[in-house]
């Protein structure tokens, strides 16, 4: 079984994307977020990073 993604994502949602995971890292680096919340905030602006990076 292969599966073969088409890429969905245009110029416009990879600029959103990008801007939103510089915000969630902004925001812990500004509000000093230490512990769970940190954690969560860093990896949801890492995942909108990946995605905007491979368009998926």
């Amino acid at each position: 079984m292969e599966l073969d993604f088409e890429k969905n994502l245009g110029e416009m949602d990879r600029i959103i994307r990008l801007i939103i995971g510089f915000l969630l890292i902004f925001s812990v680096y500004y509000w000093n977020l230490v512990g769970w919340l940190a954690v969560v905030i860093v990896i949801v602006a890492i995942s909108q990073f990946i995605e905007a990076a491979f368009s998926y």
